[in-house]
């Protein structure tokens, strides 16, 4: 049924999978869409494994976990496209606010997973990653290393912290502008700069690992790189 924050379209229909450690992987049968207030379509491809890691887990302990609360369905489609990184990470935490508010979840509780989402989630900007200095008028001579990737920042949620801004919504009843600046503020890990620059002498041969080792001293990851345990 359609509503003021958009509808569903499908069933979540998923199979458990069997993994080495804790088993909360889940597959995905059926393609399962959202469609958001403004008619975009956001769908999560049968065949994709998620797993409600895209929702801080001390949230859970606040709203309930991703396959037992009343925002399951949202978070399908949000774990997804926090995988995929296709959309802008702010514009993806905010289909997911419509998309809980869509499932039912009241105004206070969806405030809240939108917090925490914003705050402990993980969000994703594009950055250009170079071996010279920008401020020269020419690149050297040398082999030159220039292109953009795409970087993720999942700093981990500060629980007491959680609970004042928890206290916070209750209280005051905040605007979507007014709660995504308070958690921008809430987050411990600043952004990346837009520029990554990496040392001079890094070629073509050198560059996955000293990438990798630069990514990892500012505890950024990409896709290649493996995704840190902050759940």
């Amino acid at each position: 049924m359609a509503s003021a924050f958009g509808r569903f379209i499908g069933d979540v229909i998923t199979k458990w999978l069997v993994e080495t450690g804790d088993d909360r992987l889940m597959e995905v049968v059926n393609d399962f869409s959202y469609e958001d207030p403004n008619s975009k379509l956001w769908t999560t491809p049968a065949g994709w494994n998620v797993d409600g890691a895209s929702i801080p887990r001390p949230l859970w302990t606040i709203v309930g976990s991703p396959f037992t609360g009343d925002y399951r369905r949202a978070s399908v489609v949000h774990d997804h496209y926090c995988d995929v990184r296709t959309e802008p990470s702010d514009d993806v935490h905010l289909m997911f606010y419509s998309a809980c508010r869509a499932d039912g979840v009241g105004a206070l509780k969806a405030n809240t997973l939108y917090y925490g989402v914003l705050a402990g989630g993980p969000s994703w900007k594009t950055v250009r990653v170079v071996n010279f200095d920008l401020r020269a008028s020419r690149a050297p001579e040398r082999d030159v290393i220039d292109f953009n990737d795409t970087v993720v920042w999942q700093p981990p949620l500060d629980e007491m912290k959680l609970k004042e801004d928890v206290r916070w919504i209750e209280a005051n009843n905040p605007t979507l502008e007014e709660i995504k600046g308070r958690a921008r503020a809430a987050r411990s890990q600043p952004p990346p700069p837009s520029v990554l620059q990496l040392p001079p002498q890094t070629d073509p041969e050198t560059l996955p690992n000293v990438y990798d080792r630069e990514l990892r001293s500012r505890a950024l990851f990409n896709a290649t790189t493996a995704r840190p345990d902050l759940r």
